[in-house]
């Protein structure tokens, strides 16, 4: 272990060399996609909302139908077969 930090205070900045521009650079890419990401959910909000105005209007045609179809096995279910 002592070696290693050895050989690493041999190296050009400070000791961190590729491995600090990575960072470095992930950093950098860490930071550019914090600053754009609310920008892509602003861009998606119209799109949720049609999605939202559509599972609304299936519901409401979901309900009808079944209001519908329990209206008829009611009607149904008073008649005897047997008639």
């Amino acid at each position: 272990m002592l070696m290693l930090l050895q050989q690493m205070s041999d190296m050009p900045m400070g000791g961190f060399g590729v491995l600090g521009f990575v960072l470095a650079l992930l950093l950098l890419l860490l930071c550019v996609l914090c600053a754009l990401i609310p920008f892509s959910v602003f861009g998606i909000k119209p799109k949720l909302d049609r999605v939202i105005e559509g599972q609304q209007t299936i519901s409401a045609e979901l309900r009808r139908l079944e209001q519908q179809l329990s209206k008829t096995q009611e009607g149904s279910s008073t008649l005897d077969p047997r008639d």
